[in-house]
C-alpha cells in the first residue's frame, strides 16, 4: 500500500492477547496508520448485546488495558455494541485511566426485518409456534406426540373450515380447538372423561371458539351422532396389553392393541359423510394389514399423509413384553436404540373409496 489508511479500526472486541494483538497495534502504529480500538465492554467486564455481562469480576483490568494502549500509540479507544445503559457508567470511568479521545456507539434498539422471521411458504411466522392456549386440568391425559403430528397438519393445511366436525377422544382439546380456530361451523368433541371435556370446553373458551364447540361425555363405543361430520380427528389409545397380566393404562384389557381402531373403522359410515375425510393417528404396534383390511372391507381406503418418531413412555415400556409378542405374530415393529425404544406415527386420511382422491 502506497499511502497509508485513514484510519484502521479494531471493532467489537473482547479480550485482547498480550502478545498478538498488542504487537500487531504496535507494528500499525511504527508504520504510521491511526488505530482506534473498539471494544464490547463496559466497567464490569465483557458484554452481550443485551447488556448481560460474561465473565466473573476483573476489577479495573479494562482501564489498565485502555491506558496500556494509550502509551502504545492508539489515537482513540471506544466501546460498542452494547446498551446505553452500559454506556453511561463506563465512559466516566474510563476517564480516569486515559487521556485519548474516547467515542460509544451503542445499540440504539433492535429493528426486526419481518425477511429474518421463521416463516413458512404461505408467510405465517412459525417463531414463536402459534399453538393454541392449552391449559390441562389434572386427571386430563396431556396432548401426546400422535396429538401433535394431527394438530400440526391441522395448522398446516386450514382442514375444517366451514365444516362440521368430530374429535373423538378430546381429551385437553387441542385438536377441536385448532379445528374451530381454522373456521369450523361446528366441533364436536367427545370423550368418556368428564374431566377431559369440561377441559377441552374451558380452552375453547381461552382460545375465543366456544361458541363452535360442543362437548359430549360419551363412550366412543357407543357414540350414535344424529348428523354425519365433514372430517373426523382422532388420537386413539393402541396399547397391546397381556390378558394375564398387570392392567395399565385407561382402556380395556387389548391382546393386540386395535380394538378401538377397529371399533372406529367399523363406525365411519354411522360418523363420517360420503365425501368427508377422516386424520388418524396410527402406531406401528398394531401393525398396517389388519388396518389395511378392515379399511377395505369397510369400503374406505387411506393414504399417509405424514409420519415421525413416538418414543416409548413409560407405560408403553411396561407393556413391552406384549408389544413383542404382538411383533412376533404379526407386521407390528418398533426400533430399538441401545436402550431406548420407539416406534413410529403414521398421520392416515381415511376416505371412502368412491371419494377418494
Amino acid at each position: 500500500m502506497d499511502t497509508p489508511p485513514d484510519l484502521v479500526l479494531f471493532e467489537t472486541l473482547s479480550l485482547v492477547d498480550e502478545n498478538f494483538t498488542i504487537s500487531a497495534i504496535e507494528m500499525l502504529i511504527e508504520a504510521g496508520w491511526p488505530v482506534w480500538m473498539s471494544f464490547r465492554r463496559c466497567r464490569y467486564g465483557v458484554c452481550g448485546i443485551h447488556g448481560q455481562v460474561r465473565g466473573g469480576p476483573e476489577g479495573d483490568n479494562f482501564g489498565r488495558l485502555a491506558n496500556k494502549l494509550e502509551r502504545c500509540g492508539i489515537d482513540a479507544s471506544l466501546i460498542n455494541c452494547q446498551p446505553t445503559a452500559r454506556v453511561s457508567g463506563t465512559i466516566p470511568w474510563l476517564r480516569d485511566f486515559t487521556n485519548l479521545p474516547l467515542g460509544v456507539y451503542p445499540n440504539l434498539g433492535r429493528h426486526v426485518d419481518p425477511n429474518w422471521l421463521w416463516k413458512d411458504t404461505t408467510g405465517r411466522t412459525l417463531s414463536p409456534l402459534p399453538l393454541p392456549e392449552i391449559v390441562v386440568n389434572p386427571g386430563v391425559l396431556v396432548p401426546t406426540q400422535g396429538s401433535y403430528l394431527i394438530w400440526k397438519y391441522l395448522l398446516n393445511s386450514g382442514v375444517g373450515g366451514n365444516s362440521r366436525c368430530l374429535d373423538v377422544g378430546c381429551g385437553a382439546g387441542i385438536l377441536a380447538v385448532q379445528l374451530a380456530l381454522n373456521g369450523a361451523t361446528e366441533v364436536v368433541a367427545i370423550d368418556f372423561e368428564k374431566e377431559a371435556v369440561a377441559n377441552t370446553m374451558t380452552n375453547a373458551f381461552r382460545n375465543g371458539v366456544v361458541e363452535s364447540v360442543k362437548g359430549e361425555v360419551v363412550d366412543p363405543y357407543v357414540f350414535d351422532p344424529d348428523e354425519k361430520f365433514d372430517f373426523i380427528v382422532t388420537s386413539l389409545y393402541q396399547m397391546p396389553t397381556d390378558p394375564k397380566g398387570k392392567f395399565s393404562g385407561h382402556c380395556a384389557i387389548d391382546f393386540w392393541g386395535r380394538n378401538l381402531m377397529e371399533h372406529f373403522i367399523a363406525k365411519l359410515r354411522d360418523f363420517l359423510r360420503d365425501s368427508g375425510t377422516a386424520y388418524v393417528m396410527h402406531l406401528s404396534l398394531p401393525g398396517q394389514y389388519r388396518t389395511a383390511s378392515f379399511l377395505e372391507q369397510a369400503g374406505y381406503q387411506c393414504v399417509v399423509l405424514d409420519f415421525a418418531l413416538y418414543d416409548f413412555n413409560s407405560v408403553f415400556e411396561e407393556n413391552l413384553k406384549q408389544i413383542e409378542r404382538v411383533e412376533q405374530l404379526s407386521d407390528a415393529y418398533h426400533f430399538k436404540f441401545r436402550n431406548d425404544n420407539t416406534m413410529v406415527m403414521y398421520l392416515l386420511e381415511i376416505r371412502k373409496k368412491s371419494a377418494a382422491k
